[in-house]
């Protein structure tokens, strides 16, 4: 319940005033839970907000390599890849 409450005010204090700290920490919550597309979806937009924010471009590169690694464990799952 403390990361619902967490992520909906987050929300609220990015609709109010968007920052790219809060905004990643959005992002930085959707990768804590696997949700990695949502993740690199906020890291893009604080980057757009501030293009130096190296926080959130390592993290964006993180989840797009979690994004190819669970694509790759799939394959091999389905027995597409050798």
């Amino acid at each position: 319940m403390k990361n619902f409450k967490t992520i909906q005010n987050l929300e609220f204090e990015i609709e109010l005033d968007p920052k790219s700290a809060d905004l990643k920490k959005k992002g930085d919550f959707f990768r804590d839970q696997g949700q990695f597309a949502n993740a690199v979806f906020e890291y893009n937009k604080a980057i757009r907000i501030n293009p130096n924010f190296s926080n959130a471009i390592f993290n964006r590169a993180i989840c797009q390599q979690e994004q190819k690694n669970l694509k790759m464990r799939s394959l091999i799952i389905k027995g597409q890849y050798s």
